[in-house]
């Protein structure tokens, strides 16, 4: 948990920039749609856990991944709202 008043003084700048392979569809030179079979894209991103280092202190935590850590970084598949919405499903959350 970040406290927000520190977090609006953070210089987003500042933070370093993670390069993530990924699969990006694309029109090929005839105009079909290609769903890539391998990464062909960079995407560059920050993490929270790099604001860390931005803070006077930090007191961390250690929780069940299973049941406390829905990342949504895709639209589909792994670490998407659907999954992230099963995982809430499974630890008895009603949505």
């Amino acid at each position: 948990m970040f406290d927000i008043s520190l977090l609006e003084k953070i210089d987003i700048d500042q933070l370093p920039l993670h390069m993530v392979k990924k699969k990006v569809p694309y029109l090929n030179e005839y105009g079909v749609y290609v769903e890539p079979l391998v990464e062909n894209a960079y995407k560059f991103e920050t993490l929270a856990l790099d604001l860390i280092s931005c803070m006077e202190s930090c007191l961390p935590f250690e929780v069940e991944r299973e049941k406390e850590f829905a990342p949504v970084k895709n639209s589909s598949g792994v670490d998407s709202p659907e999954s992230a919405r099963m995982l809430l499903t499974k630890n008895g959350f009603i949505l």
